[in-house]
């Protein structure tokens, strides 16, 4: 979806231009966007912190149809003239696994690793985590989600 409207609502820079004034709005520090999709593809510095993108996650959570998208396991989708389907199947292996799991973003590049925004919900709250530079965000995830769910009543 960025890319599409990055590529044809917008144009990429000003897209681009949009993304990083949300950013200081949002008061995420050390984050800098130079494309649309967050891939380090492009020569430019394209970066976040843990923090920023718990941030970000906490923001993107309130608005109910990104909440709905993220937490799919799967859709079908058709082309405008019903011709043509295609079956999307989530990447975040814990929206199947763990029971509580809301969503959110699964990521991986060559520069960044593994990354994964994690929600779940637990009792009346939403645990939010946020794996960066890992061999396997789900396992760290779960470890993650293990300890806390451990330690919860004393956090």
């Amino acid at each position: 979806a960025a890319c599409t409207l990055s590529s044809y609502k917008f144009g990429i820079s000003q897209f681009v231009a949009k993304m990083n004034l949300l950013a200081q709005k949002l008061n995420l520090k050390n984050t800098n966007f130079s494309n649309a999709i967050g891939l380090d593809y492009d020569l430019g510095i394209q970066e976040s912190s843990a923090f920023d993108l718990y941030l970000m996650a906490k923001e993107a959570m309130k608005n109910g149809v990104f909440r709905k998208i993220v937490g799919t396991k799967e859709i079908v989708v058709h082309s405008s003239d019903s011709k043509f389907s295609h079956r999307i199947i989530s990447t975040n292996e814990l929206l199947f696994e763990v029971p509580g799991t809301i969503g959110i973003k699964t990521g991986k590049t060559e520069k960044a690793k593994e990354v994964l925004v994690y929600d779940y919900s637990y009792k009346d709250d939403e645990i939010i985590i946020v794996v960066m530079g890992s061999n396997d965000r789900f396992l760290d995830a779960k470890t993650l989600l293990d300890y806390t769910l451990k330690n919860y009543e004393v956090l």
